[in-house]
């Protein structure tokens, strides 16, 4: 799902917010078995945060705020050098991330389906 150099169509976003949807009214114990199950998913996600860290997805400033505090873990999970156990690690982790992190991606994707 990078969006950088070519043009996305809306049935692509569809699909992926379609995937994405499972992680949103996920309870923790239920996010964790998800995430560690779905190898797929959890690429979606990477994807979904590399394209928000190149302002490909957009977000307002409120949610950058919010996202501000977990950059460095922004930036693990965009990293091709951590393998996919450290990547599940990160999202697994307590302290807000992933209910931060699964919305933003969600609503920039929707904002961007609209628009198109």
């Amino acid at each position: 799902m990078r969006f950088q150099k070519r043009n996305v169509g809306v049935k692509y976003l569809k699909k992926y917010l379609t995937k994405l949807e499972p992680l949103i009214d996920a309870k923790r114990k239920d996010r964790k078995n998800l995430l560690a199950t779905d190898k797929d998913l959890i690429k979606y996600v990477c994807q979904g945060v590399t394209n928000i860290l190149h302002g490909k997805i957009p977000i307002n400033t409120e949610t950058k705020h919010k996202l501000k505090r977990f950059r460095n873990k922004l930036h693990d999970l965009c990293d091709s050098n951590h393998s996919l156990d450290k990547k599940i690690q990160i999202l697994n982790q307590t302290g807000g991330l992933p209910a931060a992190l699964i919305p933003a991606i969600i609503t920039g994707i929707s904002t961007l389906i609209s628009i198109l």
